[in-house]
């Protein structure tokens, strides 16, 4: 049953999975602040964010994104909800972190999304690596990020 269960996650979802590192905003009901992820995984329908505290499965969430090179839309502003939460228990995860599932991406912004992605390295099919990788950034250079400003 987990087999088939794995493979309908990813068979059902329609859209090419592809690598990317971009940062991102992540707002939850459990947080005043909005949190600084890295997405690491991206499609039309849905981001894997890298992250030490995965949020419950069903949880609502926002994710703000804007790819750095090449997206000619303001940033996206993007409801989902938690999908798959990857904890590291495993000895195949390579990463913690979440899967969200966008739940109102617009038409042009799907079509966009697809323009920016495709020209991408697929991703990989699952969660996957050689040892557990960080990208936090050091705080010095945090303010060079692109939502530093409203990070405060």
């Amino acid at each position: 049953m987990a087999a088939t269960l794995h493979h309908g996650l990813y068979a059902g979802r329609g859209y090419v999975r592809r690598a990317v590192e971009l940062p991102c905003e992540l707002v939850t009901t459990s947080s005043d602040q909005p949190d600084l992820s890295w997405g690491v995984d991206l499609s039309e329908s849905g981001i894997f964010l890298e992250s030490e505290r995965p949020l419950q499965r069903g949880e609502g969430v926002v994710v703000c994104l804007a790819p750095p090179v090449g997206w000619s839309l303001p940033e996206l502003v993007l409801f989902g909800e938690v999908a798959r939460a990857v904890h590291g228990r495993r000895r195949e995860d390579a990463k913690t972190g979440m899967a969200v599932r966008f739940l109102d991406l617009g038409p042009a912004e799907r079509r966009a999304l697809s323009r920016w992605l495709r020209p991408r390295p697929r991703a990989m099919s699952s969660v996957r690596g050689v040892g557990r990788v960080s990208r936090s950034a050091p705080a010095e250079s945090r303010t060079d990020h692109p939502f530093a400003a409203r990070l405060g």
